[in-house]
């Protein structure tokens, strides 16, 4: 942007204003937003620099429909036999629960999630109906209803009950 097309409007002696030309003022807008994006960025990178993050690759791979067992089983560095012998199941049960032709047990979801270091909800194919919970009996979207609804209520502070004014103390 040349000075020429640039004018400043002062007041008292001071710069109060400036008129440009629309488009320059549009890219200048643009440039602010695309600062704006770059802060944000760089404010979630200083805040999960020592958190897990996970590249690009694998959660692409879960967009796209891959079953999400197997894509966190991989991206731990684990195979089937490595993983299914860590949590002592055999490896034809494990690859069954991560193509969605059996489920697991809410037990079983908890020890893959820990050797894994995953949330267990990161590991089910939510978009299979593998509702057979058996430690549950209850389908898994009703259940992870009440799991969160268990977790918020515990996980709120409290608190203390307000007082009830006693019959005695109150005045007619």
């Amino acid at each position: 942007m040349n000075k020429s097309d640039v004018q400043f409007i002062k007041k008292d002696g001071n710069p109060q204003y400036v008129v440009m030309p629309i488009e320059k003022y549009r890219e200048f807008l643009a440039l602010l937003d695309d600062i704006a994006d770059y802060s944000a960025i760089d404010k979630v990178l200083i805040d999960y620099q020592d958190g897990d993050t996970v590249p690009g690759k694998f959660v692409n791979a879960i967009l796209k429909g891959a079953p999400p067992l197997r894509v966190w089983r991989e991206y731990r560095g684990f195979t089937l036999d490595s993983l299914a012998s860590r949590i002592g199941v055999s490896k034809s049960y494990l690859s069954q629960i991560e193509n969605g032709r059996m489920s697991g047990s809410l037990r079983l979801y908890c020890q893959i999630s820990i050797v894994l270091n995953a949330a267990v909800d990161d590991l089910v194919d939510w978009s299979v109906d593998n509702a057979s919970w058996d430690c549950c009996k209850v389908d898994s979207k009703k259940f992870w209803q009440r799991f969160a609804a268990i977790t918020y209520y515990w996980s709120t502070p409290r608190r203390p009950p307000q007082s009830t004014p006693s019959r005695r103390n109150t005045s007619w």
